[in-house]
């Protein structure tokens, strides 16, 4: 009965981050603020949620991604590949100011495609270097109104907190504890103190 008392207490970490978005909505604090998460985290329940309450969100994806370009489906590092070999002129730069208010070279390419399940949403397919030789980065949004700079200064938001990410997995030692979700909040508290 104990493990099945907290079977059905567990929750996934997709699951865990709709309820803090909700929880952040309901008190109302942050009433401009966007979201930009990870791959990780980007589910249906949590972009058509952030949607419903008229918000935009930008996550990562990863490059295994299919899309429909063209009419056809295909991986997402695919269709980049073939728009560095044949067209490398559609990568505009960008200056995009960061949230440390410092500027940012990129080099993006930004179209509305149509992803299985999610609809039409805005790719950015983005390179740090003019020559186009970096890896890529890739970005979706609900927001089809958004160019490539406003998705990735919306993205540098998030780094702010990776930082407390690393604290808390370095420092802290949470990545460490083995337990439910109360007892990671009290391991995080002792851990600050």
């Amino acid at each position: 009965l104990y493990h099945q008392k907290h079977k059905l207490e567990y929750k996934k970490r997709t699951e865990i981050a709709l309820d803090m978005v909700k929880q952040i909505e309901e008190e109302g604090e942050f009433p401009e603020a966007n979201y930009a998460f990870d791959n990780g985290l980007l589910t249906l329940d949590l972009t058509r949620y952030i949607e419903s309450i008229g918000k935009h969100w930008v996550s990562e994806i990863e490059c295994s991604r299919h899309i429909n370009w063209e009419g056809k489906w295909q991986r997402v590092d695919e269709v980049s590949e073939e728009l560095r070999r044949d067209h490398p002129e559609s990568f505009r730069h960008k200056e995009v100011k960061q949230r440390n208010g410092e500027l940012k070279d990129f080099w993006v390419f930004s179209k509305q495609v149509r992803l299985k399940r999610y609809g039409n949403k805005r790719l950015a397919i983005v390179h740090e270097t003019p020559d186009l030789t970096d890896p890529p980065k890739y970005y979706l949004t609900d927001a089809l109104h958004w160019e490539g700079g406003r998705m990735l200064e919306t993205w540098s938001y998030r780094w702010s907190s990776e930082i407390f990410h690393e604290f808390g997995k370095q420092i802290t030692g949470l990545e460490s504890a083995q337990v439910r979700e109360k007892k990671v909040k009290r391991h995080f508290r002792l851990s600050c103190i």
